[in-house]
């Protein structure tokens, strides 16, 4: 009669004993909960990857008006191969990049070439430039002259961000780099001063009061005339914009000595 009752004890607290098993097993192997260290979107540490486009803009032009100067970019990274990002770029198009970067740690050296899309994709400009995993929105400007008398360049300009809108000037006349003086017409000063060949103006801010204002650019050292334009190397009208703008002071296509002045939005 004991032994009888001994197995029905012992029966009894199977159930019991294998959901304990249960439990401890779903512990050991970490089970998702509040505790767990399982990685969110498969990156975590050194192993994150970073990714960003930028505009690029062609500022190349050419002294022979029947050749065009249609360009492409490529970029690579130690482990990737060169990528072509940017493809079949007119004088002054702007296009966004596909995606460039890099994987681990937060800041890398990317190596970026421009090539002329017409003549075999011969070289005209490598650059390596440093990124950091925070870099912001960005152009890319390709600047020079083709042939070159003046060096074709890659150059880095970062979007503004702020609250205010403004715009900014950038020379990027490679047919006539002299430094340029350039003032606002309507209130009679200076708005950028020696702005050299490849140079970028500070940030001038929108008069909200005013729906446009008139410029106009003279060799630098020169004093502004005012009421007689014929020194003037360009007049333009700068119109208010609900976005920050870079305002870009360029040859004219097919000219060796007109400027005009290109509106790209940031």
């Amino acid at each position: 009669m004991a032994s009888a009752v001994a197995s029905r004890s012992a029966l009894f607290h199977l159930p019991f004993l294998f959901t304990l098993l249960s439990v401890g097993m779903l512990t050991a192997c970490g089970g998702g909960g509040a505790n767990s260290s399982e990685e969110t979107n498969g990156a975590s540490g050194s192993s994150n990857t970073h990714q960003f486009t930028a505009d690029f803009i062609n500022l190349i032009p050419s002294t022979n008006t029947q050749l065009a100067t249609k360009v492409d970019l490529f970029y690579e990274h130690v482990g990737i191969d060169e990528v072509e990002i940017a493809t079949n770029i007119d004088y002054l198009e702007q296009q966004r990049t596909s995606n460039f970067g890099w994987t681990g740690l937060t800041q890398a050296n990317l190596s970026f070439t421009v090539k002329d899309s017409l003549n075999n994709q011969s070289l005209l400009s490598s650059n390596t430039m440093t990124y950091s995993n925070t870099q912001q929105g960005l152009f890319l400007l390709a600047t020079g002259e083709k042939p070159s008398s003046q060096a074709v360049s890659l150059i880095r300009v970062n979007k503004l961000e702020g609250e205010q809108t403004s715009y900014r000037l950038f020379h990027a006349n490679a047919l006539d780099s002299r430094s340029l003086d350039i003032y606002n017409a309507d209130a009679q000063t200076a708005i950028a001063l020696n702005l050299a060949f490849n140079q970028i103006s500070t940030a001038i801010e929108y008069d909200q009061s005013l729906a446009e204002v008139n410029i106009f650019a003279v060799p630098a050292g020169t004093t502004p005339n005012y009421s007689n334009t014929s020194g003037y190397l360009l007049q333009a009208v700068i119109t208010q914009e609900s976005n920050d703008t870079l305002s870009v002071l360029v040859a004219k296509p097919g000219t060796t000595s007109s400027w005009q002045i290109n509106h790209y939005s940031e």
